[in-house]
């Protein structure tokens, strides 16, 4: 699989179609629910992102084939539909073959199209809209006044297909659409300008029907996630406005990306073609030449688009409506890239000669060349134990992603703060026992899990509040022992909430659909109705059509048979023994690196961690198999999963070791009250104390490189035997922690190290935020920060009554500052209403 990490995160796809598939293999379609995102919560994800291309995907996994070859297939199916589709659009614009041609490679080979591929690797969706949009104006090319019944049906299709592929470019093809629909209708004879206005009327509608499933619940329900941040900060427009060069002055496009650059402008050869093509235009404009019907909208678009990725359209960004959602003005390079294409027909003769098709292979030759000239790749191998619900739930935590998102922006509103893990984590995948809030749960049974629903047998001894292990969100029900009953939010828990009375209970929950998502379905099916009348009448009433139907139905089973075969073909697993690792810099997604690690002269073959799961209080043994012994030093960390999220990280258990046998053998020993979950193994490689620079086998550098994680549980620390320093709950309530104690050290020169040791009194009902406060004598602070306990790694609401957690948090110090004579204050607050829930003073003693 080919990496993108700079430019985008290509494990996105992997999880969107690994979970698209548990839905499908469930039987859930129209899927809406991702079941093991949000760290095996669950969360709406497909009900905002439009998903068709992953479908694809998804069938064809479900089919059988590996996930990697079925997202390869999709792409490439991509890259054959926008390319005939873009002949087929040219040669109805009267275009010569040769001339097509040209404008299909300019459109194949634009750097855009491919950086979506090679650079923005998540963008699989944009990627496969890009094919969509010559085929939408084809079918507007075909509309005649009358028995259009199949240009109807394939202009309702594809746009409806747009739609259900990235609802962000239809919002930015749709003007393109309207405007060449208009062109299309006001240049034909005034007996047919009507007829064929109000056909292509009728295909958008229906279109717009036939994906209404998916737009109407978005829209309707945006308000019901978190979508504040989505357009704000670096996914702000402002900031990705093209300056400095519209176009890369390079025959061979350079995809590199990097602060100072980004492959995200014009190629030349594009840029070339657009000057000449706009230049013959003008041209014949000034010669009073006849122009035909389409060259004159297709420049005015092609100069619109690219204006509107200049700082110069700034205002236009910033009045209207719905525009900002597209976040990057250069996403305009897509809709820019079909119309350079089409200009590019002008420089091929329209007549069948030597001079076309010479002219037309030399444009062909360029744009391949400078779209694939520059392009390297750097390659994963992923397998199919890369990609389970466990090892999703693991590259959300070290990545930070939520989902397949940077922003967690569709988790519900009600999850305040976001998790970094959960329980089901913790519990390698399966519904723990819900949390019990209020009340007391006597027993609890998992029955039957699906992706939508959950039936388990419960007997609560009082009223109780559940809150089982399920992000909450409109559209899920329960029923207890047969009974309806309501659910409801647990405010900044973010869990869904049921109230149970004492006894024995059945309760099935269910993500059922809510009104709008219910009639919007209707109203789809209604339109597909409408679509298939329409089909047999256009079936009915052309030969033509029935022969293309005819053709497209054998195009479809000959592919789908050649995709079959394919997905048969054996992919490579590497050997078994091969290193597993992740790393932040490069690739978050724990997978084999086949051929092993590389610090200079240090060759890394295989390793193996015992035991896992570890115990606090144990000790973790780690051997790490070397090709050969180096004179080097080689070093393990023991860190938290999701700490280089937020630095500064403690280190819990540190060992080092020369590298001078070919097997290196380090022990960690785990802090007698480390908190359970899940923590990072970091591997360094020293020379003389400084750490050396990992790469690939190929040379690709690596950041720091974590082992498989392993899985820490409660040890059996005891409870300190003095009084503590302060409790901590709601208001009137009885308090639900206790802090025992509180020690500092200096961590190096501008670190001061906070170790403080907690006991759980009761169910927590929040995952609480810690802060904590250096003042000097006269209340002054003088460093601060706002944490979640254990960065996140074990919350507050999974802390069990009785248990003793050790924490340790890293205080950068200002310069010059000093410690001595200082207090500390150190507050727990509910991270959603920011309200504390007790506050302990303490002075710093300095060792």
């Amino acid at each position: 699989m080919v990496l993108t990490r700079a430019g985008g995160d290509s494990p996105f796809l992997l999880v969107r179609v690994q979970q698209l598939t548990t839905n499908l293999r469930a039987g859930v379609l129209p899927a809406r629910w991702m079941p093991d995102g949000a760290h095996g919560l669950g969360y709406p994800f497909y009900d905002f992102y439009a998903s068709l291309p992953y479908y694809a995907a998804a069938i064809l996994h479900w089919a059988g084939a590996d996930l990697v070859l079925s997202i390869q297939i999709t792409q490439l199916a991509g890259l054959v539909v926008a390319s005939i589709a873009t002949y087929g659009l040219a040669c109805s614009l009267s275009a010569s073959p040769a001339a097509a041609l040209a404008a299909s490679a300019l459109y194949t080979f634009a750097p855009y199209h491919l950086a979506n591929v090679y650079v923005r690797g998540d963008a699989l969706s944009e990627f496969t809209a890009m094919a969509l949009y010559p085929l939408i104006l084809w079918c507007i090319q075909k509309l005649r006044s009358r028995d259009s019944w199949p240009s109807i049906a394939a202009l309702s299709t594809s746009f409806a297909a747009l739609i259900l592929t990235h609802n962000v470019s239809a919002l930015l093809f749709a003007p393109l659409t309207l405007v060449w629909l208009g062109f299309r209708a006001l240049t034909a004879s005034p007996s047919e300008r009507h007829g064929l206005l109000w056909s292509g009327l009728a295909g958008l509608a229906l279109g717009l029907l036939l994906s209404l499933w998916f737009w109407a619940p978005a829209l309707r329900e945006r308000t019901l996630v978190q979508l504040e941040e989505q357009t704000t900060g670096y996914l702000h427009y402002a900031g990705h406005f093209v300056q400095n060069g519209l176009a890369q002055l390079r025959l061979a496009h350079d995809y590199a990306l990097s602060t100072e650059a980004h492959p995200f402008r014009m190629g030349s050869v594009q840029a070339g073609i657009a000057l000449l093509g706009l230049i013959a235009v003008a041209a014949r404009l000034v010669r009073r030449q006849r122009l035909q019907v389409w060259q004159m909208p297709t420049a005015l678009a092609a100069l619109a688009y690219t204006v509107m990725m200049l700082p110069i359209s700034r205002p236009l960004w910033d009045h209207l409506p719905l525009i900002a959602m597209a976040q990057f003005p250069w996403r305009l390079l897509s809709v820019q890239a079909l119309l350079v294409a089409l200009l590019g027909t002008s420089l091929v003769p329209v007549r069948r000669t030597t001079m076309g098709w010479v002219a037309a292979a030399s444009i062909i030759a360029l744009a391949a060349w400078n779209g694939l000239g520059a392009l390297s790749m750097d390659r994963v191998l992923i397998t199919p134990e890369d990609v389970t619900p466990q090892r999703v739930m693991l590259y959300e935590t070290f990545s930070g992603n939520i989902g397949t998102t940077i922003r967690h922006e569709y988790l519900p509103r009600w999850m305040i703060p976001r998790p970094r893990t959960s329980a089901v984590q913790l519990a390698e995948g399966s519904k723990p026992v819900p949390l019990a809030l209020e009340g007391e749960i006597a027993e609890a049974r998992p029955v039957e899990i699906t992706p939508s629903s959950e039936a388990w047998s419960i007997q609560v001894s009082e009223p109780s509040l559940l809150a089982f292990h399920t992000t909450y969100y409109p559209g899920w029900e329960a029923n207890v022992d047969g009974t309806p009953q309501g659910v409801e939010p647990l405010e900044g828990l973010g869990l869904l909430g049921l109230r149970l009375q004492p006894g024995s209970h059945d309760v099935e929950l269910r993500l059922t659909r809510t009104p709008v998502r219910r009639y919007a379905l209707a109203a789809s099916l209604l339109a597909a109705v409408s679509w298939l009348a329409l089909l047999v009448q256009a079936l009915r009433a052309s030969r033509r059509a029935r022969k293309a139907a005819l053709t497209g139905i054998a195009v479809g089973v000959l592919t789908s048979v050649v995709a079959w075969g394919i997905a048969r073909v054996p992919t490579g697993r590497g050997p078994a023994t091969c290193p597993i690792v992740a790393d932040f810099a490069r690739c978050p997604l724990f997978h084999r690196e086949p051929e092993g690690l590389w610090w200079e002269d240090a060759h890394l073959l295989a390793y193996s961690i015992e035991p896992d799961p570890s115990y606090a209080g144990g000790s973790i043994d780690i051997a790490l198999i070397w090709n050969e012994p180096v004179a080097l030093t080689v070093r393990a960390r023991l860190m938290g999963l999701s700490g280089h999220l937020l630095p500064p990280t403690p280190v819990w258990a540190e060992a080092r070791a020369p590298l001078d046998a070919a097997i290196t053998r380090l022990t960690l020993t785990l802090p007698e009250h480390l908190a359970p979950g899940h923590y990072a193994v970091y591997i360094d490689v020293l020379d003389a104390g400084i750490a050396l620079q990992p790469t690939t086998a190929t040379g690709h550098p690596m950041g720091n490189v974590s082992l498989l994680p392993v899985r820490v549980k409660a040890g059996r620390g005891t409870a300190p035997d003095h009084e503590p320093l302060g409790t901590f709950g709601p208001p009137e309530t009885p308090p639900i922690l206790a802090l025992t104690s509180v020690s500092t050290s200096n961590e190096g020169e501008d670190m001061l190290q906070v170790a403080l040791t907690w006991e759980a009194l009761a169910q927590a009902p929040r995952n609480y935020w810690l802060s904590l406060r250096l003042q000097n004598t006269d209340g002054k602070t003088l460093t601060s920060r706002d944490i979640p306990p254990f960065l996140g790694g074990y919350p507050t609401t999974l802390w069990r009554p009785g248990q003793v957690l050790s924490d340790r948090v890293l205080l950068p110090m200002p310069e010059d500052a000093d410690a001595s004579g200082t207090r500390l204050e150190i507050v727990l607050y509910d991270r959603a209403t920011l309200s504390g829930i007790g506050s302990v003073i303490v002075p710093v003693q300095q060792p």
